[in-house]
C-alpha cells in the first residue's frame, strides 16, 4: 500500500451505488415482510375478498351483464376493487416511512448512502411484497364474481388494479 504524503487525505471507497440500493432492499424486505403479511393485515384482505366474492356472486356472468343494473354492478365492483387494494396499500406506505425516519436520519447524517438509494432500495423491496397481495385478493374476487373468464380480460384487469395500486403506493410515499 502507498504511504499518503504529506497534506493528502486517503480518500475512503464505499459500496458503489448499486451495491447500497441492494442492502438497503434487502434489509426492507426482512423488515417490512411481516408487517405485511401479519395475520391480522392477512386476515383483514382475505377476509374482505370473500366477502366482495359472497356479495357479487356470479354478477359477472354473461346474462347479468346484459341488464344496465348488472352492469353497474360489475362497474361497482371493479371500482371497489380497484380502491380498497389501493387505499390499502397507500396507507401501508403512509404509516411506514415515520418508523423509518429516524434509522435514515441517522444514516444519512453518517453519509452511508444518499436519500436517493434509500428511495429506490425501499421501492425496489415494496414491489414483491405489494405485487403478492393484489394478485390473490384479485384472483379470488374473479373467479368468485364469475367474471369474464378469458385470459385476456384477467390480464388486462390484473393489470389496472397493479397499476392502480402501485400509483397509491408511490402517492403514500410522497
Amino acid at each position: 500500500t502507498k504511504n499518503p504524503k504529506e497534506g493528502e487525505e486517503e480518500k475512503l471507497q464505499g459500496a458503489s451505488y448499486v451495491t447500497q440500493m441492494y442492502v438497503i432492499c434487502v434489509r426492507s424486505m426482512k423488515d417490512r415482510r411481516f408487517e405485511r403479511f401479519s395475520v391480522d393485515a392477512l386476515g383483514t384482505v382475505f377476509f374482505m375478498a370473500v366477502l366482495c366474492g359472497i356479495l357479487w356472486w356470479q354478477k359477472g356472468v354473461g346474462a347479468n351483464l346484459a341488464t344496465v343494473t348488472g352492469a353497474s354492478d360489475v362497474a361497482a365492483l371493479l371500482f371497489f376493487l380497484s380502491m380498497f387494494l389501493s387505499v390499502n396499500l397507500m396507507f401501508s406506505s403512509i404509516f411506514t416511512f415515520p418508523t423509518e425516519k429516524t434509522m435514515l436520519l441517522k444514516e444519512r447524517e453518517a453519509k452511508v448512502y444518499p436519500v436517493s438509494a434509500f428511495f429506490f432500495g425501499r421501492t425496489m423491496a415494496d414491489i414483491p411484497l405489494d405485487t403478492l397481495i393484489p394478485v390473490t385478493v384479485t384472483t379470488i374476487i374473479y373467479v368468485m364474481t364469475g367474471l369474464k373468464p378469458t385470459v385476456d380480460a384477467f390480464l388486462l384487469t390484473m393489470m389496472v388494479v397493479l397499476i392502480t395500486c402501485f400509483t397509491a403506493g408511490s402517492l403514500g410515499l410522497l
